[in-house]
């Protein structure tokens, strides 16, 4: 969730040393504090990345949906059967500018929009720098409610479990979906915060309830292995850099590898955001969703973009 590589200033001032000192100590002493320290970290938002929304094609439609009385903006382009954008943790819609033109040019109509507390949206629940997957998942299914059901998604990191929760508690149904660098699941990230942070185990079990009371779902559940009903899966395409250092390649590997019909590209040397930028992804997942169906016959678990 938090992206802890970017985002320092969440222990403000206190150096990291200290922190983990800090947390350590609460491991042994009084764990249920040290997750209520451990929270805010948990579900904060990493700085946003630096888009320019001039830089999305000629042509957009602003919209706003509403979503618990709050709006959520987006954009759409096109007339054509539909494809949402869907961000992750601490992303915005403009990310997605690079899609936008080669999947007009392949027939499609995009929709793209930015969550709770993201982009140009309101904040959600937890304030302006914080939300949950559910929420994210929520204003996807408010924006589908307004635009209609998608022919297909492409996701980005936690865009992908903000998928599979619209579709497994909301009304989206999902025939394709795109996932890229996705984060497969919640429960072995917070193995990160725990590294980050230096508490144990009798913290991170504290902390997972005090997450259920902020969810209403339990960490183990946010996994895309589980999510999407075994028998009832979409199309799958998963694109994922070998060097990703903020979300699992190897989960993406199993993933695909128990996802009848799925496919997997690997990608050398763009890691969790470059990705959504080289013209060669852009191109194989245009490809793919024009395509209608697997980009072969024969499901191959890894090709390489060079």
């Amino acid at each position: 969730m938090a992206q802890f590589g970017r985002q320092k200033s969440t222990i403000g001032r206190i150096k990291i040393a200290a922190t983990r000192a800090v947390f350590g100590g609460l491991e042994h002493l009084a764990p249920s504090l040290g997750a209520r320290l451990a929270e805010p970290t948990w579900f904060r938002l990493p700085p946003p990345p630096s888009i320019d929304y001039s830089d999305f094609p000629a042509g957009a439609e602003h919209f706003s949906v509403r979503w618990h009385g709050r709006l959520v903006h987006g954009y759409r382009w096109g007339d054509g059967p539909l494809v949402y954008l869907v961000h992750g943790w601490g992303g915005n819609a403009g990310q997605f500018s690079s899609f936008v033109e080669p999947l007009l040019a392949a027939g499609f109509s995009v929709v793209a929009f930015d969550a709770p507390s993201h982009g140009l949206s309101d904040a959600g629940a937890f304030g302006r720098h914080s939300t949950t997957a559910v929420e994210m998942g929520q204003a996807l299914d408010a924006v589908v409610a307004e635009h209609g059901q998608p022919d297909a998604v492409v996701a980005h990191s936690m865009g992908g479990i903000a998928t599979a929760l619209a579709s497994r508690d909301g009304w989206v149904s999902v025939p394709r979906l795109v996932i890229i660098s996705p984060m497969v699941a919640l429960d072995s990230h917070i193995q990160v915060l725990t590294s980050y942070l230096g508490f144990g185990e009798r913290t991170a079990q504290h902390l997972k309830q005090r997450a259920f009371r902020r969810v209403g779902l339990t960490v183990d559940e946010l996994d895309l292995n589980t999510l999407f009903d075994s028998g009832d899966r979409p199309s799958l395409l998963v694109v994922h850099d070998r060097g990703d250092r903020e979300a699992s390649y190897p989960a993406s590997v199993a993933l695909t590898e128990g996802w009848a019909g799925s496919e997997l590209i690997t990608t050398t040397n763009l890691g969790h955001r470059r990705i959504l930028d080289d013209i060669d992804v852009v191109r194989k997942v245009a490809g793919y969703l024009r395509s209608g169906s697997s980009m072969s016959a024969t499901r191959a678990s890894s090709s390489s973009i060079r």
